[in-house]
C-alpha cells in the first residue's frame, strides 16, 4: 500500500504547534529553556543528536537552568527565502506538479520549488508565470490586488509586505515570516496562467474571413467555473503564448477551447459568438490551465504558501531575570504545558536549578567553580546518606557570603548506593575541587529573585512535567555580564 504524509497534515501540525506557542492572553505555559551546564561526554565541538526518548526529556530536566515564557507575537510560519535578483529563474506555481511534472528546478512538490520572492522593498510575491523558464530580468514592484506582468515576460502577484520589523526580527538568511493579515484576497477559482505543453504545428495567422493577418486569438476556457477568457498567440504555425485576459470565477479544472469555430479575433466577436474562426492546424496543440489554491490567493497565505516550519524568535538579555550569566548551556528547547510551582503566577522568567544559602568558612579557597562537584553528608529514614550536585553558579557581594546554585543528576554522580538525595539539613557543603566549605545561611529572605526555605531554594518549573516539543544540542555558550543572546529555533514539518 502506497502512502504519503499529506501537505495538509504538515501544514496542520505547524498550525498547532503555532497555536500551542502564541498566546495573546499571556496566559500559556510555553517556554524556551537552556541547560546543560557541563561538557558532552563526546566533546564539545561535536555535541550529540537528542536520543528523543524518555530518558533523554528526564536527563534534559535534571541539567535544566532557565526557562522564559514565549510572548504572542514571536512565533511564526515560516516559508524558504528567495531575494530577488536579476538572472535568477524562478519556478511558477504549478498545481500538478509530481515526479513526473517537476518544476524547473527539479522540485516536485511545490513546498520545495523556488517560486516564492521578496524584493527590496520587502514585498513579497509568487511567481505565476517565468516566461518559458528564462530569467527574470524586471524587479517585480507592483503592490496591487492583481497579477501583473514586467517587461521580461514574468507574472506576478503581490502577496504580502514585511514591515522593516518583521525583516529585522523574524527573518533568517533562507527563511521569511508568513503574514497573513497583511494578504491580499483574490477570487475563488480564478484563472491567471496557462502553459504550452505541445505547440503544435500549422496553425495559421491568415484565417479564412479575416482580411489581415491577426496577431491573437481569444478564446474561452472551459471547465466546472465561468467566465475566464485567454488570448493564444501563434508565430510560425505554432502557439507560442497564452495569456488570460478574463479571470473567471470557480474553476477547479479548466481547459483551453481552441478549435475551430471556437476562436475569434476579438472579445468583441467572442461575447456575441459572432464571426468564428478557424484556426487550422495539425491538432497538435495541447495546454494546461493553471488552477490557483481554493479559497482564492491570499484567504490562506500559510497553507498557499506551504509554511510548514515554524519559527521562534526570542533573545536572552544579559539581565533576563532567572537567568545566570558567567555560565554556560549547551542545550536550547521548547517545552509546553509546563508547571510552575504554587508560590508563581504565571511567570515571565523560571529558574530550573536548586540553591542554597551559604556562608563560606574558609575565606583563603578559591569560590566554588562551575562543573564542580559538591557533596553534603544527609540524614535519610535514619540513615546518613551524601547528597551530590554539580555547580552551575556562585552568585554573592564577595566570596564568603553568597548563594549556589546547582543542579542534580544521577548520570554524573550519586551515593555508594545508587541513590539521589536532595541536599538539606545544616551540614556543611564542601567544594570537591576547591575544598570550600559552605555554612547554611537559614534565613527565609529572598535572594536573586527565588524565595528561600531554611536556606534552600527548589526549581521554579516542576520537573518532568510538559511537552518538549523541541530539543537542541550545541555547542557551549557563554553567558556574560554584558552578553544578550538572541535565540530563533526552527521547527520543520
Amino acid at each position: 500500500m502506497a502512502t504519503v504524509n499529506s501537505l495538509d497534515l504538515r501544514i496542520t501540525n505547524a498550525r498547532n504547534l503555532v497555536a500551542d506557542l502564541s498566546d495573546e492572553s499571556n496566559s500559556g505555559l510555553a517556554y524556551l529553556f537552556i541547560g546543560k551546564p557541563t561538557p558532552w561526554e563526546s566533546g564539545d565541538e561535536t555535541p550529540p543528536t537528542p536520543s528523543n526518548n524518555v530518558e533523554e526529556y528526564r536527563k534534559t530536566f535534571d541539567n535544566m537552568l532557565s526557562l522564559k515564557k514565549i510572548l504572542d507575537g514571536t512565533v511564526y510560519h515560516l516559508i524558504p527565502r528567495y531575494d530577488w535578483a536579476s538572472g535568477i529563474i524562478f519556478d511558477t506555481y504549478n498545481h500538478t506538479y509530481t515526479h513526473s511534472n517537476p518544476a524547473f528546478s527539479g522540485a516536485v512538490d511545490l513546498a520545495d520549488a523556488k517560486w516564492v520572492t521578496i524584493n527590496q522593498s520587502n514585498n513579497v510575491y509568487i511567481c505565476l508565470d517565468n516566461n518559458g523558464n528564462n530569467a527574470s530580468t524586471v524587479e517585480p514592484l507592483s503592490t496591487g490586488n492583481t497579477p501583473f506582468y514586467t517587461s521580461d515576460g514574468y507574472q506576478w502577484l503581490h502577496i504580502y509586505t514585511l514591515t522593516a520589523s518583521a525583516l529585522e526580527n523574524y527573518t533568517t538568511p533562507t527563511l521569511i515570516p508568513v503574514i497573513d493579515n497583511e494578504t491580499v484576497e483574490t477570487v475563488d477559482g480564478a484563472v491567471y496562467t496557462a502553459t504550452i505543453d505541445s505547440p503544435g504545428n500549422d496553425y495559421t495567422t491568415s484565417p479564412g474571413g479575416v482580411v489581415n493577418q491577426i496577431p491573437h486569438y481569444y478564446c474561452n476556457i472551459t471547465g466546472d467555473g465561468t467566465g475566464a477568457v485567454a488570448r493564444v498567440t501563434v508565430t510560425e504555425g505554432s502557439v507560442t503564448k497564452i495569456e488570460i485576459v478574463r479571470y473567471g470565477q470557480n474553476y477547479t479544472y479548466a481547459n483551453i477551447d481552441f478549435r475551430t469555430n471556437h476562436v475569434y479575433q476579438s472579445l468583441a466577436d467572442l461575447d456575441a459568438e459572432s464571426n468564428a474562426l478557424n484556426p487550422q492546424g495539425d491538432g497538435t496543440f495541447s495546454s494546461t490551465v493553471i488552477i490557483g489554491p481554493r479559497g482564492g490567493w491570499g484567504t490562506d497565505a500559510v497553507t498557499q504558501l506551504r509554511a510548514t516550519r515554524v519559527g521562534v524568535f526570542t533573545d536572552l538579555t544579559f539581565d533576563t531575570t532567572d537567568f545566570l550569566t558567567d555560565v554556560s548551556f549547551r542545550q536550547i528547547g521548547i517545552l509546553t504545558n509546563a508547571q510552575e510551582s504554587s508560590i508563581l503566577d504565571n511567570p515571565t522568567t523560571m529558574n530550573a536549578t536548586y540553591a542554597v544559602k551559604l556562608t563560606t568558612t574558609n575565606a583563603e579557597a578559591q569560590i566554588y567553580q562551575p562543573g564542580e562537584l559538591i557533596s553534603q553528608l544527609v540524614t535519610v529514614g535514619g540513615k546518613t546518606k551524601t547528597a551530590w550536585g554539580t555547580v552551575v553558579a556562585w552568585s554573592g557581594d564577595d566570596e564568603i557570603n553568597g548563594v549556589l546554585s546547582y543542579i542534580q543528576d544521577p548520570r554524573i554522580k550519586t551515593d555508594t548506593d545508587g541513590g539521589l538525595y536532595r541536599f538539606s539539613g545544616s551540614n556543611f557543603i564542601i567544594g570537591q575541587t576547591t575544598g570550600k566549605v559552605g555554612n547554611i545561611d537559614d534565613l527565609d529572605t529572598p535572594e536573586d529573585d527565588r524565595s528561600f526555605t531554611n536556606g534552600y531554594s527548589n526549581p521554579e518549573v516542576v520537573k518532568y512535567v510538559g511537552e518538549m516539543v523541541q530539543l537542541s544540542n550545541v555547542s557551549p555558550v557563554t553567558r556574560t555580564p554584558s552578553q544578550s543572546e538572541k535565540v530563533t529555533i526552527i521547527i520543520s514539518y
